[in-house]
């Protein structure tokens, strides 16, 4: 089945593009679904929000919504701006992707969690030591990166030779699942920075 992993939000606390389109797909109210966006921008830890469809059989059969690099809890970590952050991409990364695998996607499309941007190098490093780890520990997935956000030049060089970086053994992660108006969601704690930025 296919999972979609999405920022939540975009560039100057705005609801990502497509919100409404995710809405009708999902069969959610359209104002319910931003409020919830909207609650995952600004809350003091990343948040992610998982919705299901209803038919198991559809092969796009569930999304989630995840902090993006805008949002208040990145910021908390995220400084100096304009560095990426490990542990917040590798944590968040990991959560959103075996939250998804333990729901039965095994086909999941990730997206640049600096929504509208291409994906940077170090970020995607994180992805990748993620996805090694959800391998490795919960499930056999495939991840597939949304068209037009990445060079293919820099994923296949970082794909080639990902034995040259410093792909981590997965830490223990601390999320706290709650509903939000209905919603499934998980809170992620980040409590200190046990990597540096890249």
């Amino acid at each position: 089945m296919i999972g979609y992993a999405h920022a939540a939000g975009e560039f100057g606390g705005r609801p990502r593009v497509g919100i409404d389109a995710f809405a009708e797909r999902y069969s959610v109210p359209v104002d319910l679904l931003i409020r919830a966006t909207n609650f995952i921008e600004t809350a003091e830890h990343p948040e992610i929000l998982l919705i299901q469809r209803p038919y198991q059989e559809t092969k796009a059969s569930a999304i989630a919504l995840f902090s993006s690099v805008w949002s208040h809890a990145y910021g908390k970590v995220g400084m100096p701006f304009g560095q990426v952050h490990r542990d917040y991409h590798y944590i968040v990364q990991f959560a959103t992707i075996s939250i998804l695998a333990e729901v039965g996607c095994d086909q999941i499309r990730v997206e640049n969690p600096m929504s509208g941007y291409v994906w940077r190098k170090e970020a995607y490093i994180c992805l990748v030591e993620a996805l090694e780890n959800v391998r490795k520990h919960i499930a056999k997935v495939v991840v597939h990166l949304e068209k037009e956000t990445y060079d293919p030049r820099l994923i296949k060089d970082i794909d080639d030779h990902a034995d040259q970086y410093d792909l981590q053994e997965h830490r223990a992660i601390h999320i706290v699942p709650h509903l939000f108006e209905g919603f499934n969601m998980c809170t992620v704690y980040i409590n200190k920075p046990s990597m540096p930025h890249l």
